[in-house]
């Protein structure tokens, strides 16, 4: 009783990177909460005087010696009247946004684990560290590229390192909940997912994929002498940073991959 009657403020998803069918779910749930929550005011709410707040409940409306005999009554779906339709309606839109959401988390999941390998876990803090070392060694060796990629990456906002890692296995739970059907933990789950901040990580992999992959091919073309248009060997300098540069992207690679830290 006390969930039924607490107020929702506006649900605003539209921003949110959330899926137009578990929109749809949302906004619906909040109008039927609304709706629900005027009956309850109407019917049981009691005021201190004409057009004051509502500031008791009279509970002797309530049968609670039936509540007591059947306390599993609740949970069961009404069975006739506008009780029922609605929710009748409301369990469509939220399979139709359960399924919809979980394709979506699914999708980025499956982005960010294409980087660090499929159910291993996030250590961003040493992919972030790595990531510093083979840029310093591009920047050295003249063949970081292209440079404007670098300016998004320092652009993204991330979260801790702990926090990324525990947001990836909330998603991956939020999923294998959702794929369950609908229920309170399956809705909760994805409802109280930071969809937003995991899309962002997956965003900050992509581009650090793309910045090491172009500049691995920048450095393969100064080791056989086509940087420059020529058929001269890189310079020894230019060798040595190059080498440096393979080996702080292969350890930039084991940190992905969840082989360090």
């Amino acid at each position: 009783m006390a969930g039924a009657i607490a107020k929702v403020g506006t649900v605003d998803t539209a921003a949110a990177g959330r899926s137009r069918p578990w929109v749809q779910f949302e906004q619906e749930a909040q109008r039927a909460h609304t709706r629900t929550l005027e009956v309850l005011q109407g019917a049981a709410g009691r005021r201190q005087g004409r057009g004051a707040d509502i500031t008791a409940f009279d509970w002797t409306l309530i049968d609670s010696k039936r509540m007591a005999r059947d306390p599993a009554g609740l949970q069961r779906p009404p069975k006739a009247g506008e009780p029922h339709h609605l929710h009748d309606a409301l369990m469509r839109l939220a399979e139709a946004g359960l399924a919809a959401e979980s394709e979506t988390i699914g999708a980025v999941i499956a982005s960010v684990e294409d980087k660090i390998g499929a159910g291993s876990s996030l250590t961003l803090k040493t992919i972030r560290d790595a990531l510093n070392d083979a840029v310093a060694a591009a920047k050295t060796a003249h063949v970081l590229r292209p440079p404007e990629i670098l300016e998004q990456i320092e652009q993204v906002r991330l979260p801790s390192s702990t926090a990324a890692a525990q947001l990836l296995d909330d998603a991956r739970r939020a999923v294998v909940y959702a794929q369950q059907g609908v229920g309170i933990e399956s809705l909760t789950r994805v409802a109280r997912l930071d969809l937003p901040m995991l899309q962002e990580i997956s965003k900050y992999l992509d581009l650090v994929d793309q910045l090491i992959s172009r500049s691995l091919e920048a450095a393969a073309e100064v080791i056989q002498g086509n940087s420059a248009g020529g058929d001269a060997p890189p310079s020894v300098p230019a060798r040595a940073a190059i080498q440096t540069l393979i080996g702080d992207v292969d350890q930039l690679i084991a940190a992905c991959a969840g082989a360090v830290g």
